[in-house]
């Protein structure tokens, strides 16, 4: 599945980012890499940018095109092992109106 398709609230973990090597260095270092928890915190009313918050509590924002190159496996919210955990509702998104939707 890919992040762009990701629900508003629902938590998944990175499995690959396939963009071109400039791009995927920058989503990198500012901690969308594999292994990553991830969670759609907020999206723009056009749906062109994702707010993201990340399990490091760091939030960020993405454009809906680079999500789409970003492979991800959803999190079952009735099987969350303590390896993965659940991002915390209790940290707090940077991003203005960013509030997860339940």
């Amino acid at each position: 599945m890919k992040l762009s398709k990701l629900t508003i609230g629902a938590n998944a973990i990175i499995q690959s980012v396939d963009l071109q090597e400039p791009l995927k260095y920058r989503f990198m270092e500012i901690g969308l890499r594999v292994g990553t928890v991830v969670q759609i915190c907020s999206k723009t009313l056009t749906s062109d940018n994702l707010y993201l918050k990340l399990d490091n509590s760091s939030c960020i924002s993405i454009n809906k095109d680079e999500a789409a190159h970003i492979k991800i496996l959803p999190i079952d919210q009735r099987d969350q092992s303590a390896h993965y955990g659940k991002i915390s509702d209790s940290q707090d998104c940077v991003y203005p109106n960013c509030i997860i939707e339940k």
